[in-house]
């Protein structure tokens, strides 16, 4: 039996393989120009200017669109915890904790 790192269900399922978790720090902010999050260095999500900025509409979920970010760019298998930094009425800083791709 090859040892892959993925369990028979995931393989079964087609699902990909995890490596371990990761962490990010996302800054949500609420301006005149809108709600948006921004990914700290990364190398892909933080942006060649390091100022990339994703639009959130203000009925979104924080949560799931982190996920659906770091899933879409090919960061993540999912999202498992976000917990607040640092809060004020402007901002929100977020620890983000992830599974990662193989």
């Amino acid at each position: 039996m090859e040892l892959t790192g993925r369990t028979t269900m995931q393989e079964a399922a087609g699902e990909p393989a995890v490596t371990g978790r990761g962490v990010l720090t996302v800054l949500e902010t609420h301006t005149s120009r809108g709600r948006g999050i921004h990914f700290c260095n990364h190398p892909l999500l933080t942006g060649s200017n390091y100022n990339l900025w994703f639009p959130l509409a203000p009925e979104e979920d924080v949560f799931t669109t982190i996920e659906r970010i770091l899933v879409m760019n090919g960061v993540a298998v999912n999202l498992t915890r976000i917990s607040p930094l640092l809060s004020c009425t402007e901002y929100t800083d977020w620890l983000v904790t992830f599974n990662r791709l193989q």
